[in-house]
């Protein structure tokens, strides 16, 4: 058995996905200790628990189907003895010989907190299975460890952007079991799914680096536009405010016992990390009182410009716009701005 990593596979009324998964895994070799957690009804569970009785390393634990995902994986953490863990979606891949390079990596960097490779996504067509290149994460993650707002906000920066175009969030990576166990210790019963990702991310980018490594991690499936989730398609509220009012304040704790930050700069470090998800969510005001905050730009200037530094390759790699084009329209709205704050 694998000392290294365990995985923990969360799973739905999905018999089909998880015995995929498993006999995937089985194929592959894998010698991990793997915790289905299972929340499906009891009928479901059942065909499930027949499926995984015939891989010896596989674990069956059932829960209430009313219980949150959230607080279904936080249990199943509690289980976790090995120094790694991988979550992985019932209906996705990941390649064992992938996550022990990434388990070796974090052995000899102990500034990283998670790391991952390169990530293939899965898209069904009337007339084909679509296999493209996923862009899990960027190298510009790879930062410096001493914690700085820029670099901080980089890391996020990038972590909500790659996840913004379909691709593998943090998620999935190889994780520190510590801090993940801590993360989901503040899972609700009633938090959205997209909170959870949130403050769960948000607490593993202050906790260390994330590296992306030069090897293929594994393959996500996003079905067809008819099983696609309608809530993720078309949501016009992604984090809801009664959720950023209840993972603001741990976010900023978490930043000012790791980092000896002082209040007020921790607080503005994570209004930046939440404006990256949702622009209006928290209102970005430049006060005069605060001399960190007065040299700040406007919230939205400033990770545009920042993007403006980091992003213009990337930009026309994935989304077709010319770097140039993207610094005009960064130019565009400096002027914009100084406009604005002269009247």
């Amino acid at each position: 058995m694998n000392n290294q990593i365990t995985i923990i596979i969360p799973t739905y009324n999905r018999p089909s996905e998880i015995a995929r998964l498993l006999h995937f895994l089985a194929d592959m070799g894998s010698q991990y200790r793997v915790l289905v957690l299972d929340g499906s009804n009891d009928d479901v569970a059942e065909k499930n628990r027949v499926v995984i009785d015939a891989f010896p390393l596989v674990e069956h634990y059932r829960f209430e189907s009313s219980l949150h995902l959230g607080m279904r994986l936080h249990k199943g953490l509690e289980l976790v003895k090995t120094p790694y863990v991988l979550m992985c979606g019932d209906d996705d891949f990941f390649f064992p010989d992938a996550a022990d390079r990434c388990a070796d990596f974090l052995d000899s960097h102990s500034d990283y907190a998670a790391a991952i490779g390169q990530v293939w996504s899965l898209r069904y067509y009337p007339q084909k299975l679509g296999i493209s290149n996923g862009i899990a994460l960027g190298n510009d993650l790879d930062v410096g460890s001493r914690f700085d707002h820029v670099r901080f906000i980089q890391r996020a920066m990038f972590y909500f952007a790659y996840t913004a175009v379909g691709s593998i969030p943090l998620f999935y990576a190889v994780r520190r079991t510590e801090s993940t166990r801590k993360a989901f210790s503040f899972m609700t019963p009633d938090i959205k799914y997209s909170s959870m990702e949130l403050l769960t991310n948000g607490l593993l980018l202050i906790d260390g680096k994330v590296a992306k490594l030069a090897t293929p991690f594994g393959l996500r499936d996003y079905g067809s536009v008819t099983t696609r989730d309608p809530e993720r398609e078309g949501a016009t509220r992604y984090i809801p405010h009664e959720d950023i009012a209840y993972i603001r304040p741990l976010l900023v704790d978490a930043l000012m016992r790791k980092e000896a930050l002082e209040a007020g700069y921790a607080e503005y470090t994570v209004d930046s990390l939440l404006q990256l998800w949702e622009v209006d969510a928290i209102p970005m005001e430049v006060s005069t009182e605060s001399s960190w905050r007065s040299r700040m730009r406007s919230g939205q200037y400033y990770f545009l410009c920042l993007a403006g530094i980091l992003a213009p390759t990337w930009l026309s790699g994935v989304l077709g716009m010319p770097p140039a084009t993207y610094r005009a329209i960064l130019g565009a709205h400096q002027r914009f701005t100084a406009r604005r704050s002269s009247t």
